[in-house]
């Protein structure tokens, strides 16, 4: 009696292995972005909520009316960054954040491509 696979055998499994990473590799990638997307807008959420706190901790709106602002005064982390593979959505720290006198509410302008994918994220 022979020990090991035959050389067919081996192809077969191979050729399995190699189908099941074809149908499974773009599902991963595609969950991935989607999660990616994701962390992205909820970034954004703690940027409006960052420059709430601080403009209501100084009483003055123009401490807290960029992301430089934030992150220097500590109200956003250092690395804050950008989770997409997308470089024109990074985070700048000119980028500048509106916020009412009155109410204290921060607006942070969101990139029009991510629009559609915050919106339907923040309705979830």
């Amino acid at each position: 009696m022979k020990n090991g696979f035959t050389l067919i055998e081996l192809l077969a499994t191979i050729t399995i292995l190699g189908l099941i990473a074809l149908i499974i590799t773009p599902q991963v990638f595609k969950t991935v972005n989607k999660f990616n997307d994701k962390a992205y807008c909820k970034q954004i959420n703690m940027i409006e909520l960052a420059a709430r706190e601080c403009s209501i901790d100084n009483k003055d709106t123009n401490e807290c009316n960029t992301i430089g602002k934030l992150k220097s005064s500590g109200y956003l982390d250092q690395k804050f960054n950008n989770p997409t593979k997308n470089s024109s959505l990074d985070f700048k720290d000119t980028d500048e954040v509106e916020i009412d006198k009155k109410t204290f509410e921060a607006k942070y302008t969101i990139p029009s491509e991510m629009e559609s994918v915050c919106d339907k994220y923040w309705t979830e």
